[in-house]
This record gives C-alpha cells, structure tokens and sequence, in this order.
C-alpha cells in the first residue's frame, strides 16, 4: 500500500536505489517453486501498482524481462482473477515501453499478450486487454512488423468475429493496423 502513496514510493524507491532492493527479492520468493496462487495474484497486483507512480517506472522498466518471464512460468497456477491482473500489467508495461522506445520489452510484451489474445478459455477482461495491449503496440510502438510476423492478422480476424462488442471493435481496429 505504500508504494501507492507519494511519500512512501519516494523513501521506499530511496531504500532500493541504495542497494537493498527489497522489491525484486520478494518479487523473486512469490514467484518461485513451489508457486502459491494467492501469493502470484497478490504480487501480479501489487507490480501493477506501481505504474500508477512514475518514480518507479525505470525500476519496472529494468526489470521487466524478469518480471514478465518470471510470472509467465506462474501462469498454470493462474486464476481467473490472476489471469486479468496479468493482462492489465502487460497493456501498462505496453503503454510505459513505447514511451521509452524500447523495442526488445516491446516484443516481449507483444508476444506474451498474442498468447492471451489466441487463448479462448480467456476472460472476455483479459483477452479485452491483451488485444488493446496489441493494437497500443502495434500503432504507437516499434513492433508493427513482428506483430505481422506473428500472424496478428488471424488474432484480429478472431476477435472481430467475437461477440463481446469490445472485443469485436478492437479486432476491428487491430485489422485496420495490418493493412
């Protein structure tokens, strides 16, 4: 809760940048063997709180090879609500990497909401996500032509076929982006 307020993210980011990153270890201890659900959840949230301070974008920024690797090897564990908690951390990372130009976290992200976005046993919220996660990244960012390499094309041909009306609307304006 305190990396929410400004106050506590300033001394809390203070404490990390002094060599005691408490952040990444108990990132690190949640997400491994054995992996507890609750646990994934809880840190799949608290991760994705920590946008919403720019303080800590760098720091979600450096990491985020291992963030994203990390919890993707959790997703067995998954649980519907864990499911949407990772499709909203991979539209905010989407979203801070095209602000920083960072190609390669760019691609990673792409490729990890394409696996969402052609998962039908999907949330209609999470794949909801993940499709804006596409398309934010396929029209603002630097991975159009990889996003065409991975046959994103077929992902939006699905999803404009869906009928969930948000669903089908991005599909849509993903579609437009392959063109």
């Amino acid at each position: 809760m305190f990396v929410l307020h400004p106050d506590g993210a300033t001394l809390f980011l203070k404490t990390i940048e002094s060599g005691n990153d408490v952040l990444v270890e108990t990132f690190r201890k949640a997400v491994a063997p054995p992996v507890q659900a609750p646990n994934v959840l809880t840190t799949l949230r608290a991760v994705t709180n920590l946008f919403d301070n720019t303080c800590f974008h760098q720091w979600l920024r450096t990491h985020c090879a291992e963030i994203i690797d990390s919890v993707s090897s959790c997703k067995p564990s998954f649980s519907k609500n864990a499911h949407l908690a990772y499709s909203t951390l991979l539209l905010n990372y989407a979203v801070l990497l095209i602000e920083s130009k960072d190609e390669q976290s760019q691609a990673q992200i792409l490729s990890a909401a394409l696996e969402i976005a052609e998962d039908e046993t999907q949330d209609a919220d999470a794949k909801y996500r993940a499709l804006v996660a596409i398309g934010s990244l396929m029209l603002n960012g630097l991975v159009k032509s990889i996003a065409l390499d991975l046959d994103v094309k077929s992902v939006a041909n699905t999803a404009g076929a869906s009928k969930d009306s948000k669903i089908a609307e991005v599909g849509a304006d993903i579609k437009m982006l392959t063109r």
